[in-house]
């Protein structure tokens, strides 16, 4: 049928295919196809819609496959499938689930507002609105680009992420947890925006963000209250563009894990009673790690059996702290000096290296 000027209503369980600019109403169980542009479907229960060309599709309960720059809007239950380039998928309003699913690329994605979607990256180069509770799986090709409104799990692919944290007011919490898998991945902190109606705007910019199996995980801006944490293989943590606090978690292989700067916020973690406040705090562990203290305050925490690795301290300055819990009064069993830096042996064979530092402020070791 082509070009009808009132909708066309397809019967239950039927098979339709559009070749003008229709104006489609699936009965349900239906296998609906659009051949030409400037067709509009709307599904009902257990439809499958297929689209080739420029069409808008709004849907509820079905399945939406689009091989070009069509403009779907999904409803409740809907998975919603871009094969091609250019298509704008959005989830219905409301607590109404969808199932995203990528494969064209650089395609724009809008998730359900208030609800936990599923959004598959199989092709990378996309870019992602997350407003509810979403899940994302990254896939291959470039990286894609996540801008959050809500709380997210983020597995990033070998294709790498680039993610912006949600949006909110101040005193919200929009703390979502990214997974680097692979690749790098780049996580952009922010800070106030705007003033609108004596509330501020932000960008809330903290994440739970775990690196593994090699990868390199970047964070950047003035966004406070990170939990970095390295795996088991040689990862990358670099947080020398965030100017707010942060914690890093060592991994058991070998880890890079680089500080920022920032004012003096107490860290998540520190034991405030016997911390100074520190702006960012290293927690080492059993494996070879680096540690780069930023220009503001730094604690290098080590926990008598979670500690018993090789570590190397760069970076090191006036404001900063080796801060040792559960080895009792005397942690160190021996230390020495050689070529300007220090040389630190603890109690339970745990190794420190403080580079370029020929000597330590007794005010500069904690232990408790």
């Amino acid at each position: 049928m082509s070009g009808t000027s009132v909708p066309i209503f397809v019967s239950l369980g039927s098979t339709f295919t559009s070749d003008g600019a229709d104006t489609i109403v699936a009965g349900g169980d239906d296998t609906i196809t659009l051949a030409a542009p400037g067709a509009f479907a709307y599904g009902n229960v257990d439809s499958i819609i297929t689209t080739s060309s420029s069409e808008t599709v709004a849907s509820a309960d079905d399945v939406i496959t689009t091989d070009s720059a069509d403009t779907v809007v999904g409803g409740n239950a809907d998975t919603l499938v871009s094969a091609g380039q250019g298509a704008l998928l959005a989830g219905p309003v409301g607590y109404q689930t969808c199932v995203f699913v990528n494969t064209g690329g650089s395609d724009t994605i809008v998730s359900s507002s208030d609800a936990t979607d599923t959004i598959f990256a199989v092709a990378g180069g996309g870019t992602y609105f997350i407003n509810g509770i979403a899940e994302f799986v990254g896939g291959l090709g470039g990286p894609s680009t996540i801008v959050g409104a809500g709380n997210a799990t983020i597995f990033g692919g070998s294709a790498g992420v680039l993610y912006y944290p949600g949006v909110g007011l101040v005193g919200s919490e929009f703390l979502s947890d990214f997974v680097a898998q692979a690749g790098t991945n780049t996580v952009i902190s922010g800070a106030s925006l705007s003033t609108l109606e004596g509330l501020t705007l932000y960008l809330a910019g903290a994440v739970n963000g775990f690196a593994m199996s090699g990868a390199v995980l970047t964070l950047s801006g003035p966004g406070s209250g990170s939990q970095l944490v390295a795996g088991s293989g040689s990862e990358t943590i670099d947080a020398s563009g965030s100017t707010g606090y942060n914690t890093f978690w060592a991994g058991s292989g070998n880890s890079l894990l680089v500080g920022g700067s920032g004012s003096d916020f107490p860290a998540p973690g520190a034991p405030i009673l016997v911390l100074p406040p520190a702006t960012n705090v290293f927690a080492a562990s059993g494996g070879t790690t680096t540690m780069v203290g930023g220009a503001g305050n730094n604690a290098f925490e080590f926990i008598l059996g979670h500690a018993g690795g090789t570590d190397l301290i760069q970076d090191w300055n006036g404001s900063d702290r080796l801060a040792f819990f559960g080895y009792g009064a005397n942690p160190i069993a021996s230390q020495a000096v050689s070529d300007g830096s220090t040389f630190i042996t603890l109690t339970d064979n745990t190794r420190i290296t403080i580079v370029g530092i020929s000597s330590l402020d007794a005010r500069q070791i904690v232990s408790a």
